[in-house]
């Protein structure tokens, strides 16, 4: 088993909608989150910042309504106070930058000897601040100090290193993150974070190339889109991504119902079932960027997100649980674009 529980397996993409999500996620790895460091250094590296402190650290000395809006999501108690490891360990790891470098900028801030390399202690504190850091900010369900402790344990012993007088180097952490099942799924979660707005946008752009498309068919065939139609559509293929013949023949069969008794090449479908279409398929493509035909089906919460109607609130988790049971997939952990297509078009769907 893995020492994180299963905080990676069991959480989804990041979905950055908040204020302090936000702001966090347009920083640049290379650029503001070293920045910051630098900040903190000058500022004689405490371990504790207040908000004056803090707007410093975060170069926020400009914008002054937004210092208080992150400080607080830090905050978690109220004291005034936050752990500059959180903050620190959370701007780095939401930041814009592909993970070698993020860690890479970590790992010295929490070697605290200068030695070149991390102790037990030290991994801990590291842990702790991303799990903690990130946690906070996004929302995600808290990491236990046990756990937490596992994990420092685990990454040591997949090293044959005893825990006590000796310390990991940054390769060994970089390796262990990376080969950890749910401590990299943990980090993919947050590395491929998606602003919301902007999957919003993309969704929204590519659904109105394809009605229009829709529309042209239903012109052509007189009232009504005719199954036989879309599929002989180039330009219907290449709105939905150019998928494989078997894929796209796919698409346009479950958006004919009575297939099974005509053959579905005369039967007309209706605009409002194919806008529900590409809308479920429109958000499995966002999501399933790598075009693998399949998702690991944590990613559910994120693809009711995205095909919901547009208020910014995450699906509950009890919502979330009643159509996993619905779709009843084959392999629990993952979900092919077929058994998501095939739900969505059932009726079963989304209400």
């Amino acid at each position: 088993g893995s020492a994180m529980g299963n905080a990676g397996s069991t959480t989804p993409r990041v979905v950055l909608h908040t204020v302090p999500q936000l702001a966090l996620g347009a920083k640049y790895a290379k650029r503001d989150a070293v920045q910051m460091i630098l900040n903190w250094q000058e500022d004689g590296s405490p371990l504790a910042l207040s908000p004056d402190t803090f707007k410093e650290v975060m170069g926020l000395s400009q914008q002054g309504d937004l210092a208080p809006a992150l400080f607080a999501a830090f905050d978690t108690d109220n004291n005034q106070k936050v752990d500059v490891f959180e903050v620190l360990a959370a701007s780095v790891m939401l930041s814009r930058g592909d993970l070698d470098a993020k860690v890479e900028m970590l790992l010295p801030v929490f070697d605290f000897a200068g030695a070149g390399s991390l102790t037990m202690d030290e991994v801990q504190i590291l842990l702790h601040g991303v799990f903690r850091g990130v946690g906070k900010v996004c929302g995600l369900p808290p990491t236990s100090d046990a756990d937490l402790m596992q994990a420092c344990r685990q990454m040591f012993d997949s090293h044959n290193l005893p825990y006590q007088g000796k310390s990991i180097t940054k390769e060994q952490v970089k390796r262990w993150l990376k080969s950890d099942i749910e401590a990299s799924q943990y980090l993919d979660a947050i590395q491929q974070a998606i602003v919301l707005s902007e999957a919003r946008a993309e969704l929204h752009r590519r659904e109105q190339e394809q009605v229009a498309v829709f529309a042209e068919v239903e012109a052509g065939s007189g009232g009504g889109a005719v199954a036989e139609a879309l599929r002989k559509s180039s330009a219907l293929r290449k709105s939905l991504g150019s998928p494989s013949d078997q894929v796209f023949r796919d698409f346009v069969g479950a958006l004919a119902p009575d297939q099974g008794r005509s053959g579905g090449g005369s039967s007309t479908i209706a605009r409002g079932r194919f806008q529900e279409a590409v809308r479920a398929w429109n958000a499995f493509a966002v999501l399933d960027a790598a075009g693998n035909g399949a998702l690991r089906s944590k990613e559910l919460r994120n693809l009711l997100w995205l095909t919901q109607k547009l208020d910014q609130r995450a699906p509950s988790a009890g919502y979330v649980e009643d159509r996993m049971e619905d779709l009843k997939l084959a392999e629990p952990d993952w979900m092919s674009l077929r058994e998501w297509m095939t739900f969505v078009l059932s009726g079963t769907g989304i209400h």
